[in-house]
């Protein structure tokens, strides 16, 4: 059964990228369309010691992720638009833990397929956080389609 929604996970690194143009190449035989997932796992830097009130630590965490969402609509214009004349992606931003997002997202909107790169983190953050595309793999009621280092152009 042909994909009709692909979703892509990115953490906004040029790993990611791989995933993205395998993914495209998969959704043009397909006419699917592409869903570039970024989920934001930050609080603001200033929470902590910000958060003198409610209302102060709530406006905090919205700039926070209005920046994340800016930054991330900025990477997606420069690093993966459309190409000329389609609009067969779009961005998806969330905010909290990466792989609880990313499977509410696939269980909530039929995604057919994720592509994701094997690599975004550091060697070392992989080994103490987890892989995002393992969990990914392990967990998601669909197929997990994992892009290795290798194959990063």
């Amino acid at each position: 059964m042909p994909a009709r929604r692909i979703l892509v996970p990115t953490d906004l690194s040029n790993e990611s990228l791989s995933a993205l143009a395998v993914a495209r190449e998969v959704a043009a035989a397909s006419r699917a369309k592409v869903i570039l997932m970024y989920v934001d796992d930050h609080l603001p830097s200033n929470a902590s010691t910000f958060a003198a009130t409610a209302g102060e630590f709530d406006e905090a965490v919205r700039m926070h992720r209005a920046a994340a969402l800016e930054t991330a609509r900025d990477w997606m214009r420069v690093h993966a638009p459309d190409p000329p004349g389609e609009r067969r992606s779009r961005l998806v931003v969330r905010y909290g833990d990466p792989v609880r997002q990313m499977l509410r997202y696939v269980r909530q909107h039929d995604i057919d397929l994720v592509v994701v790169a094997t690599y975004g983190r550091s060697r070392l953050a992989e080994r103490l956080l987890g892989s995002v595309a393992t969990a990914l793999s392990q967990q998601s009621p669909c197929p997990v389609l994992i892009v290795p280092r290798a194959a990063i152009r």
